[in-house]
């Protein structure tokens, strides 16, 4: 008499994953954290390019603040009107400490090294007379920056009807153009620059002693 068997073949598939489920699932799994890596990556980009352009217009704006304070005074109590109006140059004389003496007072941009420079000669006692002072501060080191990573300065100059100053003396406003530019490439391979126009109006200009 033969013998029956409750046994039942095995069933493999509880036996765990075959070698295409499981390649299956690997890849959907690379997929995935593929997608988690791309988006990661993304936003870290988009954080790195608003930092930068938040620290670029910082610093941009802390130069051409700098400036316009002191150039709202220009001619006051001064010996001189406007010395030099040049197109990335103002030379002016304004007493900026309140202490009833003119300084001698320069912007102007390093384009070789990218800088906003500013050099002052101090309270003057005295006229040093109505010539530029540039190559005096140059010499004695005077010049101190401003701001950093300046890529252009542009200076222009309008009289008391507005049109083009013909001469240092005639400027009455003018507008300042700066531009701050990465110190780097920013990612996705072009430089990051961020401009800034103000327009400035000479309160005291014409009021020389």
């Amino acid at each position: 008499m033969s013998r029956r068997t409750s046994e039942r073949p095995s069933d493999r598939r509880t036996e765990g994953f075959t070698l295409v489920e499981t390649l299956i699932a690997a890849a959907l799994f690379s997929v995935v954290i593929t997608g988690i890596y791309v988006l990661y990556t993304t936003m870290q980009s988009t954080l790195s390019r608003g930092e930068l352009k938040s620290g670029l217009q910082q610093n941009a704006r802390v130069g051409i603040d700098a400036m316009i304070r002191e150039i709202r005074l220009a001619g006051y109590q001064a010996y001189c009107d406007p010395v030099t109006a040049g197109a990335a140059m103002f030379e002016f004389e304004a007493d900026t400490d309140l202490s009833g003496k003119p300084e001698r007072i320069i912007y102007k941009l390093d384009t070789e090294n990218k800088l906003l420079l500013r050099a002052s000669s101090g309270d003057l006692t005295a006229s040093i007379g109505c010539t530029s002072y540039d190559t005096t501060a140059t010499a004695n080191n005077l010049y101190q920056t401003v701001a950093s990573n300046v890529t252009s300065l542009n200076f222009s100059y309008y009289d008391s009807s507005n049109g083009p100053a013909a001469v240092p003396g005639a400027v009455r406003r003018m507008t300042i153009q700066l531009t701050v530019s990465a110190a780097t490439p920013a990612q996705g391979g072009a430089a990051r620059s961020v401009p800034i126009t103000s327009d400035v109006r000479l309160r005291n200009a014409g009021l020389k002693k």
